[in-house]
């Protein structure tokens, strides 16, 4: 049997706290994940690459959307691996569903970026890549245009 530790607040089974403190042992505790403007330029790519140059900094695609984790554990989080403001906490912790949880689910990231130069490769693939498609794009033109004019 699970024995937790004496809390300031009871923890009922079935609850959210339940499932952190049995499941994952607070694996969301440790890390923010947000948002960033997909990157579409150079530019936006050179941004994303300068995030990545620091330490505890991934940046991953899920969906379609791009994120920038931070690997930092909440102030909070207490040795136990439980929340030490939890009858206060954020509403963001407080909506989270562990069912979301990253460190209990498979995640299937269409990329994922641990740091700069992972980033590079994959740039310099996706580039060489491109340019294999507009050559054969560009030699289907030709051939189709080369068949109109023999018909003519």
């Amino acid at each position: 049997m699970l024995e937790l530790p004496v809390l300031p607040f009871r923890i009922e089974k079935g609850t959210q706290a339940y499932t952190c403190a049995v499941s994952c042992k607070a694996g969301c505790c440790n890390y923010l994940s947000l948002p960033i403007d997909t990157p579409r330029s150079d530019r936006d790519f050179d941004d994303v690459r300068w995030y990545l140059m620091h330490e505890d900094t991934h940046v991953y695609k899920h969906e379609g959307d791009w994120y920038l984790l931070v690997l930092r554990k909440c102030r909070h989080l207490r040795d136990d691996k439980l929340c030490g403001i939890y009858d206060r906490r954020p509403a963001i912790c407080a909506e989270y569903d562990p069912a979301d949880c990253e460190f209990t689910a498979k995640v299937a990231y269409d990329f994922y970026f641990e740091n700069d130069a992972q980033l590079e490769t994959w740039l310099e693939k996706r580039k060489a890549e491109r340019k294999q498609r507009a050559a054969r794009a560009a030699r289907t033109r030709a051939r189709a245009s080369k068949s109109r004019a023999s018909r003519r």
